[in-house]
């Protein structure tokens, strides 16, 4: 969930092709006023650029995972090593933990640049009385 208020800055692309940058002066039910007065429909917005939001998607969750088991991995194995309870050395399943470690660390690492709004992709404007409204927090 991306969330903008008045006074952010942003960057969108229409459905036209056409990029509008600058903040965001007015928000409407169906329409945001930019800085420059321009209205803009919610319906002609076609990608939302990610600078400057927290984005926490479901492939990065998985990267993390598998980083974590990655690294756990190697980590369980070694210490069994040093328990004296298996041989040691970095044998093939060290490898395959260690390339999965690297394949969700390059999952982490992805940033996308826009949001594509699309079916399923929903623009709304919440005010304070309803259930979704959060007070931004200071980061």
């Amino acid at each position: 969930m991306l969330r903008f208020t008045e006074g952010d800055r942003f960057l969108f692309k229409l459905s036209n092709g056409k990029k509008v940058e600058g903040y965001i002066a007015e928000l409407n039910d169906f329409s945001l006023v930019t800085s420059a007065l321009d209205t803009i429909p919610f319906l002609k917005i076609r990608k939302v650029s990610l600078r400057g939001q927290r984005h926490q998607s479901f492939l990065k969750r998985i990267g993390a995972l598998m980083l974590a088991g990655g690294l756990g991995y190697i980590a369980i194995d070694q210490a069994n090593v040093l328990f004296g309870s298996s041989k040691s050395g970095f044998d093939e399943s060290n490898q395959l933990a260690l390339g999965v470690a690297g394949a969700g660390t390059l999952m982490l690492l992805i940033k996308p640049k826009y949001q594509r709004v699309s079916r399923g992709t929903t623009i709304r404007t919440i005010d304070y009385k309803s259930n979704y409204y959060q007070i931004k927090s200071s980061e």
